[in-house]
Order: structure tokens, then sequence, then C-alpha cells
């Protein structure tokens, strides 16, 4: 490989080596599959680097699109970071003796998808919790004037709260909890990312937003893979959210022309993709009116009421449905369509 100083060219030459099994020689193989790219159409973003019928398609799926950083202004979240899963992720049996030797124990204690747990078009169902302590909680916690470990003004400032008072205050207030992290004490205090004491998770501006209606989604999909969730679910570093509650930008994530833009805009990695948001927000998507956003929401309720009902329901005619109905969104000709769909 070389390097030099010099007028970039107007068209770059790619090849798609799609078998190792060269029958009349590499360089006949090269030259019999090249595909000639005008480099206009590269970016500052990303650049897509494919055939021209597909880079044709791609403009044209543009052109009445924006991407989906402007459709959901730019609000996705990577999944919690505890440091210390053993400690703060827990299964559902030690949740229901947690909260049984102590009923308050309830309020530190989420729901929590793992990213293997998530599947497309389905209700998630959940197997792990998330013991949910932010940084500044025992602060906060002691700054209420009937707390009888009251700590001033000035002390939160700095956050000079003694340890021992802090400790004593939540094992007083949290029992249960307090005795189940304790054992993990030593490790919980050699993290570099904790809170404000040792049983508190790391600083993260957007908690709240796990509260809400969202599509959760993995960063790694061999298939697509995004979840709706309506329970407050948090998820584990392996996912990122999109905090809206938008079935009609959910359809399309799963549909067939979702998973060909994926596949576009980023990173093939192992057999599938790596959602990187720098890359996965540039996807364009389509601008329909509220009447035509109305067909594909509908279309997903029923198949996650069918899922709700019978989790191993056959969905495949209503999904099939949603993939026609986007093409016909996007404006796809048939040729288009199989274009996505490989056959072309």
């Amino acid at each position: 490989m070389s390097a030099s100083k010099s007028f970039p060219a107007n068209f770059i030459k790619t090849v798609l080596v799609k078998t190792l099994n060269f029958e009349t020689g590499f360089e006949n193989y090269l030259s019999l599959n090249k595909n000639k790219i005008d480099t206009k159409n590269f970016s500052s973003d990303t650049w897509v680097i494919s055939s021209d019928k597909e880079l044709a398609l791609i403009s044209k799926l543009k052109s009445n699109s924006i991407s989906l950083f402007n459709y959901v202004e730019g609000k996705s979240y990577r999944g919690i970071l505890t440091g210390l899963s053993e400690a703060f992720i827990i299964d559902e049996s030690t949740k229901k003796r947690l909260i049984s030797e102590d009923e308050k124990s309830a309020e530190l204690i989420r729901p929590f998808l793992l990213g293997r747990d998530a599947k497309p078009f389905t209700n998630p169902i959940v197997k792990k919790f998330l013991i949910l302590i932010p940084k500044g909680f025992t602060i906060r916690k002691n700054l209420e004037p009937d707390n009888p470990f009251f700590v001033s003004e000035a002390m939160h400032r700095y956050g000079n709260m003694e340890y021992n008072e802090a400790w004593i205050w939540f094992k007083t207030h949290y029992p249960s909890i307090a005795k189940h992290l304790l054992p993990f004490k030593e490790k919980a205090e050699s993290r570099t990312d904790k809170g404000d004491f040792w049983w508190e998770l790391r600083a993260c501006d957007y908690y709240q937003e796990f509260e809400k209606p969202k599509i959760m989604y993995q960063v790694f999909q061999v298939k697509p893979c995004f979840t709706y969730d309506e329970n407050s679910l948090f998820c584990n570093n392996s996912m990122w959210i999109i905090p809206k509650n938008d079935k009609f930008l959910y359809g399309i994530l799963n549909s067939r022309i979702g998973w060909w833009l994926i596949s576009k805009y980023c990173t093939a990695i192992q057999n599938g993709y790596q959602l990187i948001w720098k890359y996965f927000c540039q996807i364009p998507i389509v601008i329909a009116s509220d009447n035509k956003k109305i067909f594909i929401e509908s279309k997903v309720d029923q198949i996650l009421t069918t899922k709700k009902i019978n989790p191993s329901a056959d969905t495949i005619a209503l999904e099939k449905e949603i993939d026609l109905m986007v093409y016909e969104l996007y404006g796809l000709t048939e040729d288009e369509i199989k274009i996505v769909e490989g056959e072309k």
C-alpha cells in the first residue's frame, strides 16, 4: 500500500468479494466484478460503497426522507454500565428475597433487559433486574429536612458527607439491599466509575429516559432486532435506546428496507452489522402523513398483541404486510424491491 499527495480522483473502483473460489483466477474475478463509483457521492459523514443501482436507490430513498438523527432529534442513549454487574444485576429470586426482607427495596429495583433477551416484534421477557442507586442518591436523600441524618448544603456542595454517616443512613433505610451489596464492597470501591459512594452507580444524566416508552436495539445485529418497550425497562450496554413512543419508526426499523439500509450505512462484522450511532443515525426515515403512519402502527399493534397472548405465534404474514407498506411509502418499484430483497 502506498500514499501520495495528488488531486482526488473522480471515480474509484470497488469489488465485492463474495467467494474465495476464483475458478479463472483472482485478477479475472476482479475484472469481471469491478464497480466504478463517482466520488461526488461521498460526503464528510459516511461513504456508502455499493453498486450504481444501489447508490441510485439510496439517493431516491433520501429524497423524501430525513435522517434518523433528525427524526428522533438526536436522542439515542447507551445502556447502563454498572462497573460490577455481579453486584447490581440480580435475578428474579434475589429480587423477591430482597423485597420480602424489606419492602422498601422495591424502590431501588428496576426491570433489566440483557441484549441476548431482546427479540424483534415481541414483548420483552424480563429475567434480570437492576439495583439502581444513582450517583448523588445518598446525599440528596440526606438533604431532606426531616431526615435524622440531615446534612448541610455546604457539605452537599463539596461532597464531604462522612462515609460512616452515609453508610449508616443507607443500611438503616435499605437494610436488605445493603446486606446484599456488602460482600462486593472491595470490588465496588475499586471501580473508577462509581458514584459518590461505593454502593452507588456512576453519574448518568439520562436515567429518566429508560422510564419512557421506547425502542430498544442491540448494537450488534445479524438480523433486525428492535424491541418495543412500554414497561420502563433498563438495559445493559450491549443495547441502546431511542426514547420515542413511535411504532411507525419501530415498524420501519424492523422491516426489510430498514435492514437493507443498515447493511449500507453500518459496519459489517461477524456476519452481521454494528449499529454505531454515528453511522446508524444517518439512515433515511421516510416522511409520511399521519394517516399513512396509522396503517403501519396498527399492524405493529396487531403483532405485539398477538405475541403477548402467544409468544410463539406466527406473525410472518403481518410482518410482510409491514414490509409492503414501507416499500410503498418509500415509493419503490418492483425492480427496486428486488434489489432490497437481494434478488437483483
